[in-house]
């Protein structure tokens, strides 16, 4: 099942509203309909506080949207995160999420 957070959906949508980009816009809204949205509750937040820790204790800074991000999909069980983003990689170092970067 495709997941997403709500952060990839505002840079998804970021550009297309700058852009008044309507036609764009309908496809991507009626895409994120279908797709659960992953929430940033207590849990996830928790997480993610771990993670920035863990990644501070080895000296090592990463945005924290990223760890964010990450720690929403800790939380929410996630195996696997696909990414362009190659912070991830510090964060797969502290976290079990298979991180592939393309």
């Amino acid at each position: 099942m495709w997941r997403r957070q709500p952060s990839t959906i505002t840079r998804s949508l970021r550009g297309i509203k700058h852009h008044k980009a309507k036609a764009e816009e309908r496809f991507f809204r009626r895409f994120f309909s279908d797709i659960k949205i992953l929430d940033l509750n207590l849990i996830a937040a928790e997480r993610s506080g771990e993670i920035a820790g863990r990644l501070l204790s080895l000296g090592t800074a990463v945005n924290s949207v990223d760890v964010l991000i990450a720690g929403i999909a800790v939380a929410n069980g996630a195996e696997t995160l696909i990414t362009r983003d190659r912070d991830f990689e510090s964060i797969s170092r502290v976290t079990e999420l298979d991180i592939k970067v393309y």
